[in-house]
């Protein structure tokens, strides 16, 4: 789960000027779990990760929902004379050079979309991407693009021979059986168009935890007193989530 949505301070009642801590929001939400643990870790100064609490929380949110197909990759999707096809789909691949400062502190798998545009069986140069609607069946949705923290270096898409690459941090479930890319093609200074897929990347990296820890869990990052702002507060843009197998609700 990443903390994206509307942050702030509270403090008590009467008079206080004192903070009690801060409201968090996210774009993402274990619906289909019934409970799951939120674990608070703290970076030590070489930027490793401590974990210093735990919490087991009943999800209120829990709901049956459908479940998507995915569609089988490649896959072709046809407007205007025009072929927009995703060729691969994988989370957990390696970024390709080092991770600068502020997008470092985001933690989570990288996930990396791989499209073609051709028309009439030949490539069809200068399209980019520079963002994306990712959804999934339970009501989840997030735009990704170069604007936020889950960005590559504040890049997300970038050329490979005729294939553009789209880089940014993975912030689902693995366990849902489809997610739906919505994905905005652009040629400036022609009009963009959107093209939707149904997808289900393959996990590099993902294993399956034992019985006894396949509770879905959420995980906070708190940067170490003296770095990022100075102040030693959670950092909502550094969160992360892990997850478990449908097994573990």
């Amino acid at each position: 789960m990443i903390f994206d949505g509307p942050h702030g301070s509270y403090s008590p009642g009467s008079f206080s000027k004192n903070q009690v801590g801060l409201v968090l929001g996210a774009g993402t939400f274990p619906h289909r779990s019934k409970k799951f643990f939120v674990r608070l870790y703290q970076q030590d100064g070489n930027g490793k990760r401590l974990r210093v609490a735990e919490f087991l929380v009943r999800n209120r949110g829990f709901q049956n929902s459908p479940k998507w197909m995915p569609q089988g990759l490649p896959i072709e999707q046809q407007t205007n004379g025009l072929a927009f096809s995703l060729v691969n789909a994988e989370v957990g691949v390696a970024p390709p050079s080092a991770i600068l400062a502020p997008y470092d502190l985001q933690a989570g798998e990288w996930s990396e979309f791989r499209f073609r545009v051709s028309a009439q069986g030949q490539p069809s140069a200068c399209w980019i991407v520079n963002e994306m609607m990712i959804s999934d069946a339970t009501g989840n949705r997030l735009r990704v693009s170069a604007e936020d923290n889950g960005a590559f270096n504040h890049q997300f898409c970038r050329m490979e021979g005729d294939e553009i690459v789209c880089l940014h941090r993975w912030e689902f479930w693995p366990e849902e059986p489809a997610w739906k890319l919505s994905v905005h093609f652009e040629r400036p200074p022609e009009p963009g168009c959107w093209i939707e897929y149904l997808v289900h990347p393959n996990f590099l990296n993902l294993q399956r935890p034992s019985a006894a820890t396949a509770n879905k869990s959420v995980e906070m990052t708190r940067s170490p007193a003296g770095q990022a702002d100075g102040s030693g507060k959670l950092q909502h843009d550094g969160f992360s989530r892990s997850a478990s197998p449908a097994g573990g609700r």
